[in-house]
C-alpha cells in the first residue's frame, strides 16, 4: 500500500507500507519476493525527496547473510536510511537483540526513510501484544528541501 501525504504545500511525503510474501505461492523465498517488490517500487521510491517505507520485509538477516544485500538495497540503491541504526540502546544492536517477531531472535520489521528526515528516536515496542510482531516506531522531523 502506498499513499502520498501533503502536510505542507511544499512537501509531499510518499508513505509505503509493505508486507513481503512468504507463503511460497508466488515466490520461493522472501528474498525473491523482496527483490521483485523493490523493483516494482523503484520509481515510487525516487519520485519524492520525502519517502517513508515501513513494514515486514520477512528477511532473516541474522540467520541468512544472503538476505542482507537485499535489505540494504534500500540504502545503497535508493538512498534510504535504516531507522534501526538510531535505536537508543546500542547494546541491543551489537548483540543482535532487535527482535520484532515474538519468539524469534531476529528483526523482520523495519522503517526506512529518505535522508531528508532526521530520525529523533527509534524503538521496538516489546510490551504490547497486538500481534505476533512487535511494533517499530520512529519519531521523525522533516528537513525542507529547496
Amino acid at each position: 500500500m502506498a499513499t502520498t501525504v501533503t502536510p505542507r504545500s511544499e512537501m509531499q511525503v510518499v508513505v509505503i507500507s509493505i508486507h513481503v510474501d512468504t507463503t511460497g505461492k508466488v515466490f520461493k523465498t522472501a528474498k525473491e519476493a523482496a527483490r521483485q517488490l523493490f523493483d516494482e517500487l523503484s520509481s515510487l521510491l525516487q519520485c519524492s525527496p520525502y519517502v517513508i517505507l515501513a513494514g515486514d520485509l520477512n528477511l532473516t538477516v541474522h540467520w541468512s547473510e544472503a538476505d542482507v544485500p537485499v535489505r540494504d538495497r534500500l540504502v545503497t540503491e535508493f538512498g534510504l536510511v535504516n531507522c534501526t541504526s538510531f535505536l537508543q540502546d546500542k547494546t541491543r544492536l551489537l548483540r543482535n537483540e532487535v527482535s520484532t517477531l515474538r519468539g524469534y531472535p531476529h528483526q523482520d520489521d523495519y522503517i526506512f526513510v529518505s535522508s531528508t528526515f532526521e530520525v529523533n528516536h527509534f524503538d521496538v515496542l516489546q510490551d504490547t501484544e497486538l500481534s505476533d510482531h512487535c511494533p517499530v516506531v520512529a519519531d521523525l522531523s522533516a528537513r525542507l528541501t529547496g
